[in-house]
């Protein structure tokens, strides 16, 4: 788990680390559709920026790109950005306590954030069908919480003296693993929303972060991404497989598994129905991989876009192109976690104590 409470300064709204003052007032980001007539001067249309039809959701023009817009501020050290169709959900420090977390939650379309429940600090954040599971953390170990969506009282559903790993959802179910007595190895869980913890896959998996589409649930363990279908039946099979535990995190788009090594500093692609695949192409050569913000929540990828962040910069690139071009899209701050939807990436900058959004190239 990432630490860097101890090295950041709270700021809160105003933060004279943004130069744009504007940019920082939240805003309903409203999509202003296609049939907007073009702008002459496409440096300055936030409607038209860089190119007929690129709209900056609310944010300003400069130079052809789009400027971030601020969700929501005052958010101390905001963290464990997640999204559904309609909201946006993170978790931030409470009274300045960082052992302590808050998960918050605003509208996509702009209002104020409300406070859904308050606990211990929160390691992992993911959102499935109706609910918010929650992984929070206290010197006793790690327990997973299942947290309605619309408030109410947490559900604790997996406890463990140690860590839990690979937490994944989807519009069905969770999926959790805790550590085997040995220590050696995982025990996996799966929980069908509103149910209870079912045992689900083999008995002998080591991981350390999870995803899922359709039909699998991907691990990694710094060494290798496997394969499992999310009924749990049937072996793992090695998607990709590096010599050194280098494997810094791991994204699934609509075709492939997207996966950064820290060892050779580069992003890479392969199909994510392939095995014991070594990269078949890369990524967005030279990517500098290093410093505590680069990890699972900062390394996400949808449809066909990719989307990064190197502490304070924000990267992005369309993945059908990523050979050729990425896209520095902001240098913000300490960026904590990111989400991609509705055409822009959504972040946490837990210097800025805020929840942004910035279009998409």
């Amino acid at each position: 788990m990432r630490s860097v409470f101890a090295s950041l300064v709270l700021c809160i709204s105003g933060c004279s680390l943004i130069t744009d003052v504007d940019a920082l007032q939240p805003a309903v980001m409203a999509d202003a559709g296609s049939d907007a007539a073009c702008s002459s001067d496409l440096t300055a249309d936030p409607i038209n920026c860089g190119r007929c039809g690129h709209d900056c959701f609310g944010g300003k023009c400069t130079a052809g790109t789009c400027t971030p817009v601020a969700i929501a501020l005052g958010e101390a050290f905001a963290d464990n950005l997640a999204e559904d169709a309609t909201s946006l959900y993170w978790s931030r420090v409470e009274n300045n306590k960082v052992a302590q977390r808050q998960l918050r939650t605003i509208a996509k379309s702009g209002g104020v954030a409300t406070s859904l429940t308050t606990g211990q600090l929160i390691d992992v954040l993911v959102l499935g069908g109706p609910a918010i599971y929650v992984v929070r953390e206290d010197n006793l170990g790690q327990t997973l919480y299942m947290e309605p969506k619309l408030g109410g009282a947490p559900e604790q559903l997996v406890v463990t003296d140690t860590t839990l790993a690979g937490l994944a959802a989807d519009d069905t179910a969770a999926y959790v693993l805790r550590p085997n007595p040995n220590g050696v190895s995982f025990v996996g869980y799966r929980i069908v929303h509103g149910g209870s913890p079912a045992p689900w896959g083999p008995a002998t998996l080591d991981i350390a972060s999870g995803r899922v589409d359709d039909s699998n649930y991907f691990g990694d363990n710094g060494t290798t991404v496997f394969r499992l279908p999310k009924t749990g039946m049937g072996a793992t099979t090695n998607v990709v497989s590096v010599t050194t535990q280098m494997l810094a995190a791991i994204a699934i788009s609509d075709d492939e598994l997207v996966y950064a090594r820290s060892d050779v500093n580069t992003i890479r692609a392969t199909s994510k129905l392939g095995a014991n695949g070594k990269g078949d192409r890369l990524v967005a050569g030279a990517v500098r991989l290093v410093g505590q913000s680069f990890d699972d929540r900062t390394f996400v990828a949808r449809g066909h876009w990719l989307a990064w962040a190197e502490s304070a910069s924000l990267y992005a690139c369309d993945l059908t192109m990523c050979e050729a071009t990425r896209t520095r899209l902001v240098d913000h701050g300490l960026i904590t976690s990111i989400a991609i939807a509705e055409g822009r990436v959504y972040f946490t900058d837990s210097q800025s104590a805020g929840v942004y959004a910035v279009a998409l190239p």
